[in-house]
């Protein structure tokens, strides 16, 4: 997205393309075309699948881009479109499985526009929203989950 905006054409380190589109985003992002979410069905029996489909919004992107609207817009645009797509695939999620916890992590929510906007829509569902506090947001995180899972699923004896 970052270079359909003519951001950072050249990246000198993971992470800057993104960083330098968040940088510039600028108001609220109305007029977004979000993205689609469809509905996979398994099948092996498992649950079905909840895809995030951007390819319209890109398109769109596309379209504001060859018009003429500048990038701080296009950048709301973009980032209003993933925060609502987090909460519509969380919200939907969640009621399937029968809950109302939900952690955002991973190096994506190191961007605040994709954190607090999804954060607060989701607490005014009902939702309970996590983020990491004492682990790193992103990569260096993703071990926690299974191996917390893996320790209360585990004997007692197995437990540290």
């Amino acid at each position: 997205m970052a270079a359909l905006c003519g951001i950072a054409p050249r990246a000198s380190y993971e992470g800057q393309a993104a960083i330098e589109l968040a940088a510039i985003a600028l108001g609220d992002g109305s007029g977004y075309r979000p993205v689609d979410l469809i509905d996979r069905p398994s099948i092996d029996g498992s649950p079905s699948l909840l895809l995030l489909d951007p390819r319209e919004t890109v398109l769109a992107i596309a379209r504001d881009v060859a018009a003429g609207v500048s990038a701080p817009v296009v950048s709301a645009r973009f980032h209003d479109a993933l925060a609502d797509a987090t909460v519509r695939a969380c919200s939907i999620l969640a009621e399937r499985a029968g809950i109302d916890l939900i952690v955002l992590s991973g190096g994506v929510y190191q961007n605040v526009r994709l954190l607090e906007r999804p954060a607060s829509d989701l607490a005014r569902v009902g939702l309970r929203v996590l983020t990491p506090v004492r682990l790193p947001p992103n990569d260096g995180g993703i071990a926690y989950g299974p191996a917390a899972a893996a320790a209360c699923s585990a004997p007692a004896s197995y437990r540290i």
